[in-house]
This record gives structure tokens, sequence and C-alpha cells, in this order.
């Protein structure tokens, strides 16, 4: 049903709803109705191959993922995104996340780590935010 009706809007070529699919997608993430954020982040991987794309926000919201596509989308874009920017503090922090749904506590913990190394000048990692990824790490197995 979707595909038809987008199909039909973007017939003009004049606009694309990628974007507004991946919008919807973080409502839905937002309101802890993970099946259709996920649904809806497979079918615009599919539509627009948005896991090509080195975004943020697509990273983020597949870093919550539970289905195999998605989270391995979001790892694959993580990596990339730390390839440009290896000490982007949000990055390691989400991709560590994502690491642990998939089960690669080994890879998480160090990207933990090398999170709460960096230096909170600006104080851009609250103190609430940092509790919790202290938390993650210390709840981590001890992983050779």
């Amino acid at each position: 049903m979707l595909t038809a009706e987008l199909d039909g809007l973007e017939a003009s070529g004049e606009y694309q709803y990628g974007d507004d699919l991946i919008g919807q997608a973080l409502v839905h993430l937002w309101r802890g109705e993970e099946e259709d954020m996920e649904r809806l982040l497979q079918f615009a991987m599919e539509r627009y191959d948005i896991g090509s794309t080195n975004n943020h926000v697509i990273h983020y919201a597949g870093c919550q993922a539970a289905s195999e596509p998605v989270l391995a989308m979001a790892l694959g874009m993580g990596d990339r995104l730390l390839a440009m920017r290896p000490y982007d503090r949000w990055t390691l922090l989400f991709q560590a996340h994502g690491l642990v749904t998939a089960g690669k506590n080994a890879a998480a913990r160090g990207l933990f780590e090398r999170s709460l190394e960096l230096p909170n000048r600006d104080r851009d990692l609250p103190d609430w935010q940092r509790n919790d990824a202290e938390q993650m790490l210390q709840d981590l197995p001890q992983t050779r």
C-alpha cells in the first residue's frame, strides 16, 4: 500500500519522501513503537538506499533496532561515520549501544571507553548521560 501511494506521489519526480519516512520512523521510536520504526527504516533502505548514506539521525535510529537488517545497516553506517570522525562522542555512544544489541560486547566496550575518555569541555555530555554510559560499560560482561 505504501509503495503504491509513494509511486503515485513521486511520479512527477519533483519530490522524494525518503526524509519523511525517516522522520516518521523517529516519531515511532519516540513513542515506543519500535516495530513500526524498524518497518519504515527497512522500507526506506529498500526504496531510497538510506544505508549508503552517512547520516547521524539514521545511525541513531538504526542503532535502536532489534531487527538484523536495520541494525546491520546502522552499524555499517556507524563504522563509516567513525572513520570520518573517530572522536565524535555521540557516534561512539550510539554505535556502542548498537553493538551491545548485536551481541558484540567487546567492540562495544572499546567504544564506550573511548567516548568516556574524551574531554567534556563544553559539557556536551550531561552527567546523567555520562552515568548511563558508565553503567552500561560496567554492566557489560567481561570479554577478552
